[in-house]
């Protein structure tokens, strides 16, 4: 991704961090189930590490579940060990054995840049954990929200961020300069009892729309009440419930 390509407006990712971060508690279902799984992953490995690094944490779950008083956490808020932007890490090479970082990928501008970052700081050996939203995430809600704004504005607008494949993940692995990285896919389907529930996690979770080319077309009842009709008609479930599919990559990689 080239340096001037700024997709995303991390002021905004920031002021909604420190906005929401109260309510975060409330709206932290997925970042706690793959911190479990980031957990089973760390327990099977079976090695020890002594520095570790957990990139924008929004609280201290994955900290207490591996029960290490050696976990230093950066976040964009005022939670955090150490305040920073993930783009722009301000530690000295080779400072952490184990970096993890939990759905942020899919928000960082320079991709490339920040995973070489990792790489540089990493101690040899180390190992890069990194969970993030893929390709085709809550595919219900983008069909709805096209479908809509089809019907409504005669036009498309962009309105769910972009994504990273799972095989394009790997290879900016590679070319960071990490080693035998293992990809996996997950798909979580959440019920959610109306569609502004899953339009509220999305907001409390700091998983909205801070895409910089925002669409001019605001989101008005007009719009919310065709995406709703459209989600009761295509992805209720037989106990009523919306459904929402979210697709996770994880991949593991080591430092040589």
């Amino acid at each position: 991704m080239a340096k001037n390509n700024i997709i995303f407006d991390k002021k905004l990712l920031q002021l909604n961090a420190k906005r929401y971060q109260n309510d975060f508690n409330n709206y932290n279902f997925i970042h706690h189930q793959i911190a479990n799984k980031i957990y089973e992953d760390l327990t099977f490995n079976k090695r020890f590490y002594q520095k570790v690094l957990e990139i924008n944490n929004k609280d201290d779950y994955l900290k207490l579940l591996l029960k290490s008083k050696n976990i230093a956490g950066s976040y964009l808020s005022t939670n955090a060990d150490i305040i920073c932007d993930e783009e722009f890490l301000p530690f000295k090479k080779s400072s952490f054995d184990l970096i993890i970082s939990n759905l942020n990928l899919q928000f960082i501008n320079q991709v490339e840049y920040f995973l070489t970052q990792c790489h540089e700081i990493l101690t040899d050996q180390g190992t890069l954990i990194i969970t993030f939203f893929g390709e085709d995430n809550l595919a219900q809600l983008n069909q709805a929200i096209r479908y809509s704004e089809n019907q409504i504005y005669q036009a498309i607008s962009p309105r769910m961020i972009p994504t990273i494949d799972i095989k394009t993940a790997g290879q900016l692995m590679l070319k960071a300069g990490f080693i035998n990285p293992i990809a996996d896919l997950e798909e979580i389907v959440s019920e959610f009892k109306d569609v502004e529930d899953l339009l509220y996690y999305l907001k409390f979770a700091n998983l909205g729309n801070i895409l910089i080319k925002k669409t001019r077309r605001f989101f008005n009842k007009k719009l919310l009440t065709s995406l709703i009709d459209y989600y009761q008609n295509n992805f209720k479930n037989d106990h009523g419930y919306y459904l929402a599919t979210f697709k996770i990559i994880t991949i593991i990689a080591q430092k040589k």
